[in-house]
């Protein structure tokens, strides 16, 4: 049994719109899809256990999310595979530089604003 819940609500816009089966043309439907992960297991790298506030969810967690399911012949895509087949391009994840670069610009920037204040008010 889990020790906790998380529901993921991603590309909720993307939902909205409708699309359709690559085999048969039929127009697909949103199911939720879950499982249960340990945040112990070498799977867990792919989830996201934070609980907000700086907390974080430990044990056993299941997941709930979206995905697409068509009624006529049970094909069962993920928002990822739909955009490929759709050809839209896909986020790509910033590297640890850019994430470096960004904390740094980040503190710059708070400090030039702390700078401003002090010497032109």
């Amino acid at each position: 049994m889990p020790s906790g819940y998380k529901r993921e609500y991603n590309d909720v816009l993307y939902f909205r719109k409708d699309h359709f089966c690559p085999d048969c043309k039929t127009k697909l439907e949103k199911v939720a899809v879950s499982k249960v992960v340990n945040s112990r297991s070498a799977e867990a790298k792919d989830f996201d256990f934070s609980a907000g506030y700086g907390k974080y969810m430990v044990g056993d967690i299941q997941f709930t999310w979206n995905e697409f399911e068509c009624p006529n012949c049970k094909k069962h895509l993920t928002v990822n595979q739909m955009k490929q087949i759709e050809g839209i391009p896909l986020p790509k994840k910033p590297s640890k530089l850019g994430k470096i670069l960004f904390y740094i610009f980040g503190i710059l920037f708070v400090v030039a604003v702390g700078l401003i204040k002090k010497y032109l008010w």
